[in-house]
């Protein structure tokens, strides 16, 4: 079995970095990189007995007899703030082309594979993704983001960028993620938070007032309401009132 492996938006990082010539976080953004393709080649070569075609920048080439091994292997190796895309298929070129596929993925470091079906090439999920990919984190509904909400320094130092979703993207970036994350409701206001809840289609939980602690691996879909205040036990939004959807990525997602 083929995979191929390509890093999520670390050239458009690159080139943001020489664009507004922070050089210092150019190489240490490049040293995290070369070091961690480094270390997926030898997961590869040493533990797995596969053979590495290429390895180089953010991308990796291989081939393994048992790829369900390697990828378990893959996602827990740590990667910080980092994502990796991964395409895999019985044939080189089916691989890379279920590598492109999961680049326009909506979801950071998807697997996809591909395979040959009777009416041509088919891409789907691969099941490791649904199986065996070890939970990476939170999935936090919030209805506000606050910087106090970042764990490392502060905040300082992280590019964050709030990405407008509709309600129907919003209810898909969840169904994606509540498949490797627990959903944690950080809705203070219970009406408000009854209301998304039903909107999103997921169970509601009661929020028990605990502050939200972010970790890289940390995911937020922020629900922002607007209007004038629900009333105790309302069910419906107030005439005017709308709840408009984010999804918080860090820079490089």
């Amino acid at each position: 079995m083929f995979v191929a492996i390509d890093g999520d938006k670390i050239g458009k990082r690159l080139e943001q970095y020489i664009v507004q010539e922070e050089l210092v976080n150019l190489s240490s953004l490049s040293k995290d990189i070369l070091e961690y393709v480094q270390a997926f080649k030898e997961l590869v070569v040493k533990k797995h007995h596969g053979s590495v075609y290429m390895a180089g920048g953010d991308n990796l080439f291989a081939e393994l007899t048992d790829v369900d091994k390697f990828l378990e292997d893959f996602f827990n190796y740590p990667k910080g703030n980092y994502h990796f895309s991964v395409g895999i298929g019985e044939k080189a070129v089916l691989a890379y082309l279920a590598l492109k596929v999961a680049k326009t993925s909506a979801i950071s470091g998807a697997i996809i594979e591909g395979y040959e079906g009777k009416e041509g090439i088919v891409f789907k999920d691969h099941d490791f993704k649904k199986t065996n990919r070890a939970p990476s984190g939170k999935l936090f509904i919030c209805n506000a983001f606050s910087i106090n909400m970042l764990t490392e320094s502060n905040g300082t130092g992280i590019e964050l960028k709030f990405v407008p979703l509709s309600l129907e993207q919003a209810k898909n970036a969840i169904h994606e993620e509540k498949k490797n994350r627990e959903i944690v409701n950080a809705i203070g206001h219970e009406d408000t938070s009854r209301r998304v809840c039903q909107s999103l289609g997921i169970d509601y939980q009661v929020n028990r007032g605990n502050n939200v602690s972010l970790t890289p691996e940390d995911v937020v879909i922020v629900a922002q309401y607007t209007g004038e205040r629900l009333p105790i036990g309302s069910t419906e939004l107030t005439e005017g009132a709308d709840i408009n959807y984010w999804k918080v990525l860090r820079e490089g997602d």
